[in-house]
């Protein structure tokens, strides 16, 4: 009798909860095992972003943008592509009107995974004090 499974059925949490039943858990999870499990997940937004409207947790917000997605990141801000406001830090400010997480937002509107959520030059000047600071930067004690 032929295998009535699908080779790619099981989603990757799935499968990895399945692998890892009976193992050891002690110690740091595989970098690979949180991969899988973040493509899983990124999967399951993108079908539910494709799922029935009624089921789709953000269909009463528009897919269409409010403003091109090309000029919504500026150097001082970032615009918000549902209601056109201007914040700094764009993720804070979904979460709390919206309820979306920056991962729910770049699934909304189909944006890059890179798709920044704060504003350049917030990013930069934070950078800067950070290297000044030596702030991840090894420090070597000599004995």
């Amino acid at each position: 009798m032929p295998c009535t499974c699908k080779p790619f059925e099981l989603a990757g949490r799935e499968w990895s909860q399945r692998w890892l039943t009976g193992r050891s858990r002690r110690g740091r999870r595989p970098v690979w095992l949180n991969k899988l499990e973040k493509m899983a997940d990124k999967e399951a937004g993108l079908v539910a972003a494709k799922a029935d409207p009624m089921e789709y947790r953000f269909s009463h917000i528009p897919r269409e943008p409010v403003i091109p997605v090309s000029e919504a990141v500026r150097s001082n801000c970032v615009v918000c592509l549902i209601d056109g406001v201007k914040k700094v830090f764009l993720g804070r400010y979904l979460m709390s009107i919206y309820g979306m997480t920056p991962e729910d937002y770049r699934i909304h509107f189909g944006l890059p995974d890179d798709f920044p959520m704060t504003a350049t030059e917030y990013r930069e000047k934070k950078s800067q004090q950070a290297h000044g600071q030596r702030q991840g930067k090894s420090v070597r004690f000599d004995r």
